[in-house]
């Protein structure tokens, strides 16, 4: 934690640059593909469900932001298999944009990340400065979507704020939100556990044995991030936010992150930093 007190200062400075660089009113079409993220666990899985071929993966893992932030709960039964979940789409109807949708048991996510940049009033002020592309290139929004830091993906006005309601909109439609940790275990839990993350990532882009197989078609693309250092780990992995914090402090909010092998981890960052957002949409 002491590591992260110590890049807070250089971290400002990049971000500030980065997200004024970047064309914040781009209406880019998501691609029709997928999003990213970084791992850590212990055992690799074999799949065998709807699959062309039964595929062992790599139990090789990385940890790329906390090595101590704990474990996201997991099952060892595959409650919804792949042939269960139900694909659509929705259109955002602040810019046009349409993205695809997939329904796993009770729950219908975004199966592309959030690609929205409308920072002006009559969109999400609160954006300004907010966002970014990867490496400021519109191509990479197309593809992967938009990284936030975390004011720009609750919709608040600075880092300052903190997530009071339990379903938060955040940067997400009308009738989604940002999904919390205890919603990515429903999410894991039926799929099997977290060591099966890797049937949510996609099957192209990713690289050093981050590939999965996308059994749901969720679509998880290697997005990278805005990390103190500038931006990095494109095709190697992805994170999404969520609306809590450790619990002993409000700076260091979790993110679920996916990266090589099989699994997906809960970490914790800097507010400062930029991942990407996944939405769920809210219970009827």
């Amino acid at each position: 934690m002491f590591l992260h007190h110590l890049k807070a200062a250089i971290s400002l400075a990049v971000f500030t640059s980065a997200f004024i660089a970047c064309n914040t009113n781009s209406s880019t079409e998501p691609a029709q593909g997928e999003s990213s993220a970084a791992v850590s666990s212990s055992s690799s899985v074999e799949e065998s469900a709807n699959s062309s071929s039964n595929t062992k993966f790599s139990s090789s893992y990385l940890d790329l932001i906390s090595s101590s932030s704990g474990t996201i709960s997991s099952s060892s039964i595959m409650t919804i298999p792949p042939e269960d979940a139900i694909t659509g789409s929705f259109t955002d109807e602040r810019d046009g944009q349409t993205y695809k949708t997939v329904t796993i048991g009770n729950q219908t996510w975004m199966a592309q990340n959030l690609n929205y940049a409308d920072s002006s009033a009559t969109g999400l002020p609160n954006l300004y400065r907010h966002i970014s592309c990867y490496d400021q290139s519109p191509d990479s929004c197309a593809k992967y979507g938009h990284l936030y830091d975390w004011a720009g993906a609750m919709n608040f006005e600075s880092d300052k704020n903190s997530v009071s309601d339990s379903v938060h909109q955040g940067a997400c439609p009308n009738g989604w939100h940002i999904p919390k940790v205890e919603e990515w275990n429903t999410l894991f839990d039926a799929i099997g556990g977290i060591n099966n993350a890797y049937l949510l990532k996609s099957r192209t882009d990713w690289i050093e044995d981050g590939a999965g197989i996308d059994a749901y078609g969720f679509s998880i693309l290697p997005a990278g991030q805005i990390y103190y250092t500038g931006y990095t780990d494109n095709r190697l992995a992805t994170s999404f936010w969520t609306p809590e914090n450790e619990s002993k402090s409000l700076s260091y909010p979790y993110l679920i992150t996916f990266s090589r092998g099989n699994n997906a981890a809960k970490e914790s960052t800097l507010k400062e930093y930029a991942y990407s957002v996944r939405c769920l949409k809210n219970d009827n």
